[in-house]
């Protein structure tokens, strides 16, 4: 389905997308109706506990940002004494009876005074002294205000302990944060709204799954359609390039066949079917092929898909297994006719596949006792010669056989498809 999909896919992309979008709200609506399959004493006792739920939380009257001033506050008035004594023991020390820092700082600047009027150039000290009196009187004007409003409410103290123990027994039960513990409020409310009207609710998601399983049925429809219109060429296309790879007896066709259930791709169960025998009746493409058959088979549903597969580099491990002769002269310009348009590596032990290549790399293994190396090395075109030349006469290189090789690489340079 994928290769019918991609062959015409500026046609079924649109579709495809929009029939996906439909199934997975398809499925949304029926996971909603199933979760609804409950009884009336099921149905009473979500309500009773639903009900319980909202009006704990309503009953509470959580205001945005309450626990954190409430927390604040409480760190406050539980340290009140502490805050006290520290406080007193500061202002004793700025504004105090017995030589405090703003009497020293006063005096100080009555004697920078003298001194500026003695030499102008003490002036600049004075003024910032002076300065630094006038921030502590204001200091400890402040520190005095904030002492006379640290007086410790035991009652305050208590609601505001009760108020925090309220709230963090809500966050435990629905949520840690105050907008937490509303959106679950929110979300209770919207079931026990749906279950006090359980009827007409359900009555709503079947008439929504009737809607929307009504648009699926025709975006499947659709698909179906284009899936068949778009296999009538692509199934020509197809057999021409198996004929090309020495099918000669080939029969391919593509068949359908509609699933009970939906998906994402729609209802269609695609198979490649094939004859590759005379009097023999066209079997899944799966169950007839054989090894070297299926290589070339897949070289020949590549070779029609790959202009609109997107994919850039195609990797052919052995596809020669099985094959030899005219048959791998066929693959082996098959493979020249890919490459015109996407770049193609190919893993072979056929000479015929090596010359038609652009670039050949040799790979080895090397074996010591302790250790296993694959080795890759890029002949050079006199390298590339002799490995044809190897791959033809095996390990016993002849004059022949290198101009076999030679004959060999001439002709596929001047058969390459570019």
């Amino acid at each position: 389905m994928k290769i019918i999909d991609s062959y015409h896919r500026s046609v079924i992309a649109p579709v495809k997308e929009k029939t996906a979008s439909l199934y997975h709200e398809y499925q949304e609506l029926q996971k909603k109706l199933s979760e609804q399959n409950m009884g009336e004493e099921q149905r009473i006792r979500e309500m009773e506990f639903l009900k319980y739920e909202i009006q704990e939380i309503e009953e509470a009257q959580l205001r945005p940002g309450e626990d954190e001033s409430l927390e604040t506050e409480y760190q406050k008035v539980s340290h009140a004494k502490e805050i006290l004594s520290d406080c007193a023991a500061v202002h004793e020390v700025t504004a105090g009876q017995n030589g405090c820092a703003g009497d020293l700082i006063g005096s100080a600047v009555q004697r920078l005074y003298t001194v500026s009027n003695l030499d102008a150039e003490a002036r600049g000290l004075t003024e910032q002294l002076q300065t630094i009196d006038s921030l502590l009187n204001d200091f400890n004007r402040e520190l005095s205000s904030y002492i006379d409003s640290m007086e410790f409410d035991g009652e305050q103290f208590a609601e505001i302990e009760e108020r925090l123990n309220l709230i963090n027994h809500l966050k435990a039960k629905y949520g840690d944060s105050i907008e937490k513990i509303q959106k679950y409020h929110d979300n209770s409310v919207e079931k026990y709204e749906k279950l006090s009207n359980y009827e007409e609710y359900i009555s709503k998601i079947k008439r929504e799954l009737s809607k929307v399983k009504e648009k699926l049925d025709i975006q499947c429809e659709r698909l179906t359609a284009l899936r068949k219109e778009a296999a009538i060429p692509l199934t020509k296309l197809i057999k021409e390039a198996l004929l090309d790879l020495n099918f000669l007896d080939v029969v391919f066709e593509i068949a359908f066949e509609q699933s009970e259930h939906y998906s994402a791709l729609g209802k269609d169960n695609v198979c490649f079917m094939i004859s590759t025998n005379p009097g023999q009746a066209v079997r899944p493409l799966h169950e007839i092929a054989s090894g070297g058959e299926l290589s070339r088979i897949m070289l020949a549903l590549k070779s029609v898909s790959a202009q609109a597969d997107g994919v850039d580099t195609l990797i052919f491990d052995e596809i020669d297994t099985g094959i030899s002769g005219e048959t791998a002269n066929r693959v082996a310009k098959k493979m020249a006719v890919i490459s015109k348009d996407h770049q193609v590596i190919a893993i072979t032990h056929l000479p015929q596949i090596a010359a038609m290549a652009d670039s050949h790399y040799f790979i080895r293994k090397q074996t010591d006792q302790k250790n296993t190396q694959t080795m890759i090395y890029k002949l050079n075109k006199e390298e590339s010669l002799k490995e044809i030349s190897r791959m033809i006469s095996g390990d016993q290189r002849s004059e022949a056989s290198m101009e076999h090789a030679k004959e060999m690489k001439t002709l596929a340079d001047q058969t390459k498809l570019y």
